[in-house]
């Protein structure tokens, strides 16, 4: 079959998976924490978080019919959901369009894992409605246009949109962004080194100023605020959950979250080392696909681009000592390096296609191969505050017959 029906077949095939994701995953509804954001809007200010009510009170404005209910957020997480699938599915159709024979097994590979990790992520329901989908749809977006070459300066507001639907977008994704800046800028001749250097910049600088404000000074003392806030919270939340008292208070009043969240540290504390156990096949063949191109690399400029590729996720450091939902972490972790291999294979870097056809080899003779296939699919859907079932139960297991360090 000529390579160019097979990217057909495969396109229908993503597609296929997607929905099937979707239906096995999905919770049928938006949980008290990700129904209590749509409450947060710009009509009280330009306060924390507050770009997706804005948007979702715009919607309504527009619309013939009122969704400012439970209903109307269920409905509206829904259409976003899709959205975001579309755009998955076109980020891989890209990909794989301007793939080559070269490079076609590998864009394959890449899409499969992307698919398999975002999507039953937004259709559980830990997740379900939650405002991280913004921030990876942001990510994909950056990186869609870096591979386009075309009107990369929408790299800037793009941004500076994510860090408004939420801060921590400068710790889980914008890295995918400025690594890639700094690749582009080392590749690059003088006149192209000057425009990657200016995005660079105003990127870093825009996040950076939004998230400070955001972050610090954006919060309010006018209890009357707050209660409208939580008005509106109630109304948009399910009747039998409530609204999320705690979120309410940390985004508007300031109130910091951190002592009540110490058991939720404790279980993160277990889990995470027990969940980085079983991805460890994943997490070697990173490290030495990353060590072997650094290798090939001959020039001490070129080592450095990797280098900075392969440590770029440790911008996620800050939030995994001081915050909860290490699912949410951890789900950062693997589409940041899925984003790389994408744009590194789809580019055709030389010396990092030389590394990964090497481990794949490797890998192809070793009687373990076929946990490459079954690790994605064991460890999905991830949660929020836990990972994943299997590393959950498997830390609830070890503290209720070892630790006991919390109470179940």
């Amino acid at each position: 079959m000529e390579l160019k029906k097979k990217k057909a077949w495969f396109l229908g095939f993503l597609a296929v998976i997607e929905i099937l994701l979707f239906l096995r995953d999905y919770g049928g509804y938006v949980n008290s924490y990700n129904s209590s954001i749509f409450a947060l809007s710009y009509k009280y200010g330009f306060i924390s978080r507050g770009l997706s009510g804005t948007i979702f009170r715009l919607v309504n404005k527009v619309l013939p019919f009122d969704i400012m209910s439970y209903n109307g957020v269920l409905r509206y997480s829904q259409v976003v959901t899709a959205l975001f699938m579309i755009l998955v599915w076109l980020f891989c159709f890209y990909i794989i369009y301007k793939s080559n024979e070269n490079n076609y097994r590998h864009i394959q590979i890449v899409s499969v894992l992307l698919v398999v990790f975002s999507i039953p992520f937004f259709s559980n329901s830990f997740n379900f409605g939650r405002v991280d989908i913004y921030l990876v749809a942001t990510a994909v977006l950056c990186v869609l246009i870096l591979l386009w070459r075309k009107m990369e300066w929408l790299i800037v507001p793009l941004s500076c949109f994510a860090v408004m639907f939420h801060q921590a977008y400068v710790f889980m994704f914008f890295n995918v962004t400025l690594v890639i800046l700094i690749y582009r800028f080392i590749e690059s001749d003088k006149k192209g080194r000057v425009k990657y250097l200016v995005l660079f910049i105003l990127s870093f600088v825009g996040a950076s100023v939004l998230f400070l404000y955001l972050n610090f000074f954006a919060h309010t003392t006018d209890i009357s605020i707050y209660n409208n806030v939580v008005e509106d919270a109630v109304t948009l939340s399910k009747e039998d959950e409530g609204y999320h008292k705690a979120l309410l208070q940390h985004e508007v009043l300031g109130i910091d979250p951190t002592t009540s969240e110490w058991e939720h540290h404790l279980k993160n504390f277990i889990e995470f080392p027990i969940f980085a156990l079983i991805m460890l096949p994943y997490i070697l063949l990173v490290i030495r696909v990353f060590a072997n191109t650094v290798k090939e690399a001959s020039h001490k400029i070129d080592k450095f681009k990797y280098v900075v590729l392969a440590i770029g996720i440790l911008t996620i450091v800050p939030i995994l000592i001081l915050k909860v939902d290490y699912g949410r972490w951890m789900f950062s972790i693997i589409v940041y390096y899925i984003l790389i291999f994408t744009f590194l294979i789809a580019t055709g870097d030389k010396h990092f296609t030389l590394a990964l056809n090497g481990e794949i080899d490797r890998i192809k003779t070793k009687p373990f191969v076929l946990i490459f296939y079954v690790l994605p699919l064991m460890v999905t859907p991830m949660w929020d505050v836990n990972i994943c079932m299997v590393s959950a139960h498997l830390a609830g297991d070890l503290n209720s017959n070892l630790l006991h360090l919390w109470v179940d």
